[in-house]
């Protein structure tokens, strides 16, 4: 149970908020991946890029190891707004 501002009040979640939040913590990190993979592949084409070459880029890396926490930072604030 979470606690509002004024932590007087306990806020509780039901049976659907919590399918709710499951279903953000599946669904939203593997949507956003996925349109992470089109956007580098569509960038690749448009650009006449080697897919592999920008695949092993370090700055590739990076944004591809942050697409998970930033995902679900997003699903778990979607769940509490």
């Amino acid at each position: 149970m979470l606690y509002n501002q004024n932590m007087d009040k306990k806020i509780n979640y039901s049976k659907y908020d919590a399918g709710y939040g499951f279903f953000c913590a599946i669904f939203v990190p593997a949507l956003i991946t996925l349109i992470f993979v089109v956007l580098v592949s569509i960038v690749c084409s448009l650009f006449k890029l080697d897919v592999e070459g920008v695949k092993s880029n370090e700055v590739y890396l990076v944004f591809a190891m942050l697409i998970t926490p930033i995902s679900f930072f997003i699903s778990f604030l979607l769940t509490n707004k």
